[in-house]
Parts: C-alpha cells; sequence; structure tokens
C-alpha cells in the first residue's frame, strides 16, 4: 500500500512496540465488523503517546478484501467548512486509488480532474455535486459537511466493502462550531453517522477533556456512541523494549532510568535515547544528562513538545496570568488543595477554582481526592525549570550539566511525584 507508507514509513515501522491490548481490540472488532456488529472506538491519551501510531500500525497490518480503512489527521485538514468537506472527500479518494502524493486532493480544482479515470459513479457524483456547491455565490456550508460525511457509506454500499475510518485529533472538528451556518457540527456529524451501516469509526485525540464530554456526556449527541480507551504510559518492560530498539544498551540500570525519568511515555523514551546515542554515553548518569538537555536545551526534542502543548493550550483560555500562578505553585509541590492553592496566589477559593478547572479542561492538570496535580509528570518538570529560567539556548559547559542532573535526582526522586 503506497499511501500507509507515505504516512508510516518503515523507519518508524520498526520502532513500533507494544501496544498490544490496542491492536487485538481493533483486530477483533474488524472480525465483528466484517459479521455485521462492531463498535466505533475513540482513544484518548496524552500527546505523542503513540495513539497515531496504533492507528497506522493497524492500517499496516490489515489484510481483509472486505474492509478498506483510511488514515486522515484532523490537524491537516482546513476548518473552513468548504474546504474540510473537499478535503474530507479527497482523502478517502486518495486512498481508494492508493495514491502516494496527497496534495491534489485538497482542492476542488483538482479533484475534478481526477475522477474523470476513478470507476465510481459514488465518487464523481459527490465531487461534482460538491464542485457545483461551491460555484455559487454562498454555499451551503451545512450541505457540503452533510455530503462529506455521506460520502464513505454511499462509496461502501458501491463497492461493496466495509469502510473504517480512522480520524485522528478528532477534536479539531469542532473548530467548525465557529461558522454561523453550523454551530453543531457533533449533532451534524451524528444525524449522518446514524442511519450508517457499512461506515465504522475509529477516532483518536490528545484533547482529553474535550473528548471526554463529547463522548461520555449524557447532553453529547454522541453520549454512548463510541466505546472509549485510554492509550496509557508503557509498562517498564515495553519502555526498555523501545530504549533497546533505539540505542542498542544492556545496562540494566540505564534502561531502567530511562524508563522511570520518561515514566513509560514513549515520546519521551525516544528523545532520551536519541540524545544518548548523540551523546555516546550509554550509563544512568548519561540517561540524566540525556534527559536534561533534550528537556530545557531550546531545541531539545522533549522541550520543544512542552513548550508546544503549553502555548496552544493557553491560547485556548482566557486570564492566563493567574493560570501561570498556579501552574507554578503546583510545579513547586503537587497534589495541593484547593485552599492551599488560594493562599498561595492570594485570591478567594471561588476565583482559585474556577481558574483550575480550566487548567483541567484544558489537560494540563487533573483533580483526585480534591487534590489537583499535573497530568504529565515531565511537563510539571519543564513548567518549574522555565519558571525559574532554566533554559539554555546552546549546549551549557560541563558543570552546568552536572548541575542540572543533580536538579533531576532532588525534583524526580521526590516522593510527591507521581507515576500511574
Amino acid at each position: 500500500n503506497k499511501t500507509i507508507e507515505t504516512i508510516y514509513p518503515t523507519k518508524e515501522r520498526k520502532l513500533f512496540t507494544d501496544r498490544e491490548a490496542e491492536l487485538a481490540l481493533l483486530t477483533r472488532n474488524t472480525e465483528q465488523i466484517t459479521n455485521g456488529f462492531g463498535k466505533n472506538i475513540c482513544f484518548i491519551g496524552l500527546r505523542r503517546i503513540g495513539k497515531s501510531l496504533i492507528l497506522k500500525e493497524y492500517i499496516s497490518r490489515l489484510n481483509n478484501d472486505q474492509v478498506f480503512a483510511v488514515y486522515m489527521d484532523f490537524e491537516r485538514l482546513d476548518t473552513t467548512p468548504e474546504f474540510f468537506a473537499v478535503q474530507y472527500i479527497g482523502q478517502i479518494v486518495r486512498w481508494l486509488r492508493n495514491d502516494e502524493n496527497i496534495a491534489p486532493y485538497l482542492d476542488i480544482n483538482n479533484l475534478i480532474k481526477i475522477i474523470a479515470d476513478v470507476k465510481s459513479e459514488a465518487v464523481r457524483d459527490t465531487v461534482h455535486t460538491i464542485f457545483d456547491e461551491l460555484d455559487k455565490a454562498k454555499p451551503n456550508q451545512r450541505f457540503l459537511l452533510e455530503l462529506a460525511f455521506d460520502f464513505p457509506e454511499k462509496l461502501a454500499k458501491e463497492q461493496d466493502f466495509e469502510i473504517i475510518l480512522m480520524l485522528d485529533e478528532f477534536q479539531r472538528i469542532k473548530d467548525i462550531d465557529n461558522f454561523p451556518q453550523i454551530r453543531d457540527i457533533i449533532g451534524l456529524f451524528r444525524s449522518v453517522l446514524q442511519p450508517q451501516s457499512k461506515t465504522h469509526y475509529v477516532v483518536a485525540g490528545s484533547a482529553i477533556r474535550m473528548l471526554e464530554k463529547i463522548f461520555g456526556e449524557a447532553n453529547s449527541p454522541l453520549f454512548a456512541q463510541f466505546r472509549v480507551e485510554r492509550v496509557a504510559y508503557f509498562e517498564k518492560k515495553a519502555s526498555i523494549e523501545l530504549a533497546q530498539k533505539i540505542t542498542g544498551i544492556e545496562n540494566k540500570a540505564a534502561l531502567e532510568k530511562i524508563h522511570k525519568l520518561s515514566f513509560g511515555h514513549p515520546f519521551y523514551i525516544y528523545s532520551i535515547c536519541e540524545r544518548m546515542n548523540e551523546l555516546g554515553e550509554t550509563n544512568s548518569a548519561g540517561v540524566k544528562k540525556a534527559f536534561a538537555l533534550e528537556t530545557l536545551l531550546r531545541n531539545g526534542s522533549i522541550n520543544l513538545m512542552c513548550r508546544y502543548f503549553f502555548e496552544s493550550s493557553m491560547s485556548r483560555v482566557r486570564g492566563d496570568a493567574l493560570m501561570k500562578t498556579i501552574l507554578r505553585v503546583l510545579a513547586k509541590e503537587d497534589g495541593r488543595r484547593l485552599s492551599e492553592i488560594a493562599r498561595s496566589i492570594k485570591r478567594e477559593n471561588g476565583v482559585t477554582r474556577n481558574m483550575l478547572q480550566r487548567l483541567v479542561d484544558i489537560d494540563l492538570i487533573v483533580k483526585e481526592d480534591n487534590r489537583y496535580y499535573f497530568r504529565d509528570p515531565v511537563f510539571r518538570y519543564w513548567i518549574m525549570n522555565v519558571y525559574e529560567g532554566v533554559e539554555f539556548d546552546a549546549m551549557p559547559g560541563k558543570r552546568v550539566i552536572e548541575d542540572m542532573v543533580r536538579d533531576i535526582e532532588t525534583k524526580f526522586e521526590n516522593p510527591t511525584w507521581r507515576s500511574d
């Protein structure tokens, strides 16, 4: 399959580790789909924890003539209704044609040319209808989205296969709500999904609270329509397996330290190991050094990811000066109660509760047993250092690195750090 190779190169596939439970679930579900009763599934988990890889690995292993699978990443799609509709359909047509080029399928004028030699009336009819609608002075956005969401079912019935749409970063669909003709994209999606019998959905996303609301709250149109699965940190065995694939090391203490500092988060494991390879240091001290550099060097990949996550999360909420103060307080000591946090930031309980709730809603913190914690301990370590101004533009000297390593020991071996 040429298309899968463009989104999931062999180099990435070789590093695929564990996730056997999730793949078994998808395989079982595929069997049930071919027997007429599969489920829709939603995977939620932290950023870069490996949700996309599960979807891609599943497609790369899929070998079933009755099932046609399509992967698309909603972060790469335009969220204006007109463009979204064209690109949603275009991606499906691209997978149907098994084409390694994506660009021609994202634009209606190119799509019109391509479909001339597609042996499918469903494709030609839908694309022509969209083309005609877009030609109008004021296209009907709802109609365009209905056409898009309805298209896979038309195609599946015509071609007599089951279609599984793997929609990554699914929460991005909510951006379409910003358009006055739409307002309730989830309701629109549900109304089209409801009568479908040959179209099945596996979605994934990292906006954890938002997806919990979409799929788990009784007033949401998609309530109880999807089975929600959490993609968790690696167990120690899987962490070590991935670390060995990247570094080839056998040093047990170093491998265990990689798991401990990464908390079993595959992206952090990968970053630490790549940096260790670069440093040529394969003992426990090398692990700590690699972790410190990846997290605190401006171009370190953990640093870049934490900064991106922080900035994109904070851009979704108002009142960020006070929220940053709360994060600083929690970074110093995780697991505090509301009243303690309110005292620290010198605000009333009500105001503080409101701010904490916003931080929970954007996935930076979680509330457990009336205490508040960072959702991601590595992100907490990053926040703590960035607020203290500890961040480097270039590789620091030996003594500074030694200080950073000692700092990790005091901050990470501290019992308030949770790893669950």
